[in-house]
């Protein structure tokens, strides 16, 4: 038999999965290895050990997510009305696109993700220029726990792999991962611009650079040769659990004592 100690002072309430009893709350949570704790993503199953303990609290708890991101469209004097459409894919032939009514779409870790981001306007002799693309757990792209993607128009994701295609569109493949913790969703998020083709003084033209250029040029843009930053998104991802992950395949017999400084109790489980 092995036993861990675990501490904690911000107490049992925090970012735990919760359900309700006609006596009170049984909060639940998992104690996760990771293999480094800098690390916010992660595309391994994890050896996850859930825990659960009971208070005699009554409460209600609720949570929803946006879906399918329709067309974003933008007007600027200079390129008119113009519109960019995030979608997912089924394969790499970008033929089938994942439907709405299919969203939150379900993945699994390491499963090939393919992505589209398409500019449409009427004006010709134009090209986009995906400038950068995050994921965060929530859908809010401010949040402070985000993944790189795509940064100053270069690749940070070492899955990624860029297709060809029209100057119009942007094509990539990238693994599935999730954010390590309590989290089963993905969010992305992409900053996009549109630019005059062939004008080899715009952002679009500048291509992958360090942040110190990038932001250079966000001074000095031509205003009649490109388009503003424009930030547009695509969610819910969902990682579903694989029948295989480590949790269901580890037989662990561990007696675990959790200590918290909440109202002076502890709580001890037999797992």
């Amino acid at each position: 038999m092995t036993q861990m100690v675990i501490k904690s002072d911000a107490g049992l309430g925090k970012q735990l999965m919760w359900t309700e009893t006609h006596d009170g709350l049984i909060f639940r949570n998992e104690i996760v290895s990771v293999d480094n704790t800098d690390d916010v993503i992660t595309r391994k199953h994890l050896t996850e050990i859930p825990f659960s303990c009971t208070y005699s609290k009554i409460g209600r708890a609720s949570s929803q997510f946006k879906t399918h991101q329709s067309a974003y469209v933008f007007t600027e004097t200079s390129f008119g009305s113009f519109s960019y459409v995030f979608e997912f894919y089924s394969n790499n032939t970008f033929r089938q696109m994942i439907e709405p009514s299919a969203y939150p779409v379900q993945v699994q870790l390491q499963e090939m993700l393919y992505i589209s981001i398409q500019a449409h306007t009427s004006l010709s002799n134009t090209e986009l220029f995906v400038e950068s693309c995050m994921a965060t757990p929530k859908d809010d792209p401010s949040e402070s726990m985000h993944y790189d993607i795509i940064k100053n128009g270069c690749n940070k994701d070492n899955t990624i792999v860029v297709y060809p295609s029209s100057p119009s569109e942007f094509r990539f493949e990238m693994e599935a991962f999730k954010f390590i913790g309590e989290f089963n969703e993905v969010y992305i998020s992409c900053t996009v611009i549109l630019c005059q083709a062939g004008n080899p003084f715009t952002r679009c033209a500048q291509g992958c650079s360090t942040g110190i250029t990038a932001r250079h040029h966000h001074h000095r843009r031509q205003v009649s040769a490109e388009t503003g930053r424009h930030s547009i998104s695509q969610w819910p991802l969902h990682l579903a659990r694989s029948l295989g992950s480590a949790v269901s395949s580890v037989n662990l017999n561990l007696n675990i004592v959790w200590s918290s400084d909440l109202q002076g109790k502890g709580v001890e489980d037999q797992i």
